[in-house]
């Protein structure tokens, strides 16, 4: 892991508020081309709250978005059953994306990558030059990201059997590593604790 980061241009442990200013950062050098950000992370550690944030704050203004659970609520609620209305939207991201890439646009990806398909779309973006600023979203024990989500379903939200969101939290953290290797920068948000999200942020 040392020498992972040892490669990277910025390795951080972020506090949650920071990422406005990393984001501000980045679109100010690049603007909206040939930069991925993505968010990843297990499902329940906060990922959707801190996208919707930042467009609400106007910082990914005009840069498009991917997310297979979304997309899936969005496009595919038709489809049955879930593992098939994934697999739909994840061919719609990778089509999407392709086309993305053509244009040298920015795009924001979010993922738990529990599995290794997503790292082979951010793997694709890489090679084709991108800056790959990625951030890692986790608490530090699985039972928080359980609560979450049985809060979540109350709300009309998918529900996950502890046991997947137990095994998808271990292969989020194993698989961060190789995302860690991908990216230009990576920075790691523990939200054990609830974020706060910082509404009148300013850079």
């Amino acid at each position: 892991m040392e020498e992972i980061r040892e490669g990277l241009k910025r390795f951080e442990v972020l506090p949650y508020s920071e990422t406005y200013k990393i984001l501000s950062e980045n679109v100010n050098i690049k603007g909206k081309k040939g930069i991925l950000y993505v968010f990843a992370g297990p499902n329940g550690s906060g990922k959707s709250t801190l996208i919707a944030s930042l467009y609400k704050q106007g910082k990914l203004n005009g840069i498009r978005y991917v997310g297979a659970e979304v997309f899936a609520r969005m496009y595919f609620q038709e489809v049955k059953p879930r593992e098939k209305r994934l697999e739909e939207s994840n061919q719609f991201i990778f089509k999407l994306s392709k086309d993305i890439m053509n244009k040298n646009d920015a795009l924001v990806l979010e993922t738990s990558i529990a599995k290794t398909t997503k790292l082979e779309l951010v793997e694709m973006f890489k090679q084709r030059g991108y800056k790959i600023v990625s951030f890692f979203l986790s608490p530090t024990f699985n039972q928080i990201n359980v609560e979450r989500v049985e809060r979540r379903v109350k709300e009309g939200g998918y529900k996950f059997s502890n046991e997947e969101l137990h095994e998808q939290f271990e292969r989020s953290n194993h698989n961060r590593y190789k995302l860690m290797e991908l990216s230009d920068e990576f920075y790691e948000l523990d939200t054990t604790r609830k974020p706060k999200i910082i509404e009148n942020y300013k850079i």
